[in-house]
């Protein structure tokens, strides 16, 4: 099994489901090196696009939120933040292959949410990353 992130939107598009467009392991394993990455290329880093509830985060891991605990509300970004990041990563790794052991499933990741942002875009929708554990 493992650690997987996955892209919601916003609002539901007819006929997509963005979490199953990308499967979110390579990204999950990389995540801390991306963000590195990232800062150093002065975009976004990738883990600024996560966003759950409390009571979501509680629930993937089984457990009742805790009582007395307010909940955090769910941030949603721009398609178009997440592409400058999704696309400055891939151009990264295809100029830099031996930057990360697994670039290859690192980059089919970074390709498939890119067209789900696209997707995003063209519904005029915002998204969210979220974590599958």
């Amino acid at each position: 099994m493992g650690v997987a992130y996955f892209p919601e939107f916003e609002r539901q598009v007819t006929g997509f489901d963005p979490s199953a467009a990308v499967c979110g392991k390579s990204l999950a394993r990389a995540i801390k090196r991306l963000d590195e990455i990232c800062k150093h290329l002065g975009t976004a880093p990738l883990f600024i696009f996560y966003s759950e509830s409390n009571e979501e985060a509680f629930k993937t891991i089984g457990k009742p939120v805790p009582p007395g605990l307010q909940d955090n509300p769910i941030h949603w970004s721009e398609p178009e933040q997440g592409l400058q990041t999704i696309v400055s990563l891939i151009k990264y790794l295809h100029d830099h292959p031996a930057e990360l052991p697994d670039a290859p499933s690192i980059l089919e990741d970074l390709e498939s949410l890119r067209q789900v942002l696209l997707k995003a875009q063209e519904h005029r929708t915002r998204f969210r990353l979220r974590i599958d554990i």
